[in-house]
């Protein structure tokens, strides 16, 4: 099974873990002047050994002589060129990329569906007083805070609660719970109390 091992311009394809490690240990560091020669050290002699028994494995080394901010990339050898490689690793991140915006795209939207349901359901609330639970962020403490009142829905008491958060902490209040995750209690005018 091969490799494709990438540290900045030098670009090669390794069937072995012992021939990484030869490649490995005929670099210099790139990012210092007059380079010093890069060694296999135990953690990474472990590491090629595992990423060759493992198809799809690769990683990022760092080894001694490795500057801070320089690394040996190694991928899964995705064709048998270099240049190849190269294309087919960039397409390959281009789609997780893609797939990874789609994945959070949806979740936004997810999470978009369900506060308008929340909101749907609060504004079939019947008018009544209400008692609206929250969590906020006042300068750096992060606090419980109960509002009542009279609204029309459960809606509009959580909008009237908001309301008063800001004007009671103005510009101390840093953040505060959602229509989705504050709690809102209808008391309504008979006996019965239920929570959404």
């Amino acid at each position: 099974m091969k490799k494709f091992f990438v540290y900045f311009d030098k670009k090669v394809i390794i069937g072995s873990a012992e021939e990484a490690e030869k490649f490995i240990n005929s670099l210099t560091d790139k990012n210092e002047p007059g380079g010093r020669k890069l060694e296999v050290n135990d953690n990474v002699h472990a590491l090629l050994k595992k990423i060759y028994q493992d198809e799809q494995a690769g990683g990022k080394l760092q080894t001694t002589g490795c500057s801070p901010s320089s690394f040996i990339y190694c991928y899964p050898a995705l064709a048998d060129t270099t240049e190849e490689c190269e294309k087919a690793i960039i397409a390959k991140e281009e789609a997780d990329r893609k797939r990874k915006q789609d994945e959070e795209i949806q979740e936004k939207q997810r999470i978009a569906r369900e506060i308008n349901e929340r909101r749907k359901k609060l504004a079939a609330m019947p008018k009544g007083f209400f008692t609206v639970c929250l969590y906020a962020t006042v300068n750096f403490s992060y606090k419980y805070y109960e509002y009542e009142g009279y609204a029309e829905n459960g809606e509009e008491a959580y909008k009237m609660a908001v309301a008063k958060l800001k004007k009671d902490f103005g510009a101390r209040l840093w953040d505060y719970d959602s229509i989705f995750d504050a709690e809102i209690i209808p008391r309504l005018l008979g006996d019965d109390i239920y929570s959404l």
